[in-house]
């Protein structure tokens, strides 16, 4: 599949409610439907407001953009491919979303980088290609802190949470499985 805008989502509520954000066909995109959106940003109605976010894996930036919408302080978007930084950009530009910083970057190297703390992680990363364990392991060494909570999408097979992480909640639809997660030590 080659690179191009096919399609767009929204965002469902807040600032910028009913904003298009384009969808780019991107081998390995996977949006986060808006039914699911809707109930992970439910789960997180108390925990947004004031925020700052981390979204880990951004694609379309779906996510960090709905938190900031839904009254985030901020929220860090890191993203590997260039032609989705590029939209991300300019989404950001468009929105003039000073909140947002787009970063050009792999998810487990900025979690090598000097830890920043965050409220909020939403970690939605490309299906059968990164373990969430191991992205766990890097997020709990300095960028979580007691009562942060982390929204974790994976294939539907794929959710094993190990200790230092409480399951907040959590549901399967056909394809995937998603919870929202506390980091506890």
């Amino acid at each position: 599949m080659g690179i191009g805008e096919s399609r767009t989502i929204r965002i469902i509520a807040g600032t910028w409610r009913g904003t298009r954000i384009p969808v780019m066909a991107v081998r390995g995109l996977r949006p986060t439907p808006s039914r699911v959106r809707e109930t992970v940003f439910n789960w997180l109605r108390t925990d947004l407001p004031g925020a700052r976010c981390l979204d880990l894996f951004a694609g379309t930036g779906a996510l960090g953009f709905e938190a900031v919408s839904r009254g985030a302080a901020s929220c860090d978007l890191i993203e590997r491919n260039r032609p989705l930084v590029e939209g991300l950009t300019a989404l950001k530009s468009r929105l003039r979303a000073s909140s947002i910083t787009v970063y050009h970057d792999d998810a487990l190297q900025w979690l090598k980088e000097e830890p920043r703390q965050y409220d909020v992680v939403f970690l939605d990363p490309p299906f059968d290609t990164i373990e969430l364990k191991a992205l766990l392991e890097a997020l709990s060494e300095g960028w979580v802190f007691n009562e942060s909570k982390i929204y974790v999408e994976v294939s539907r097979q794929g959710l094993t949470i190990q200790k230092d992480w409480q399951v907040l909640k959590q549901r399967t639809t056909r394809k995937v499985s998603y919870a929202l997660l506390q980091y506890r030590r």
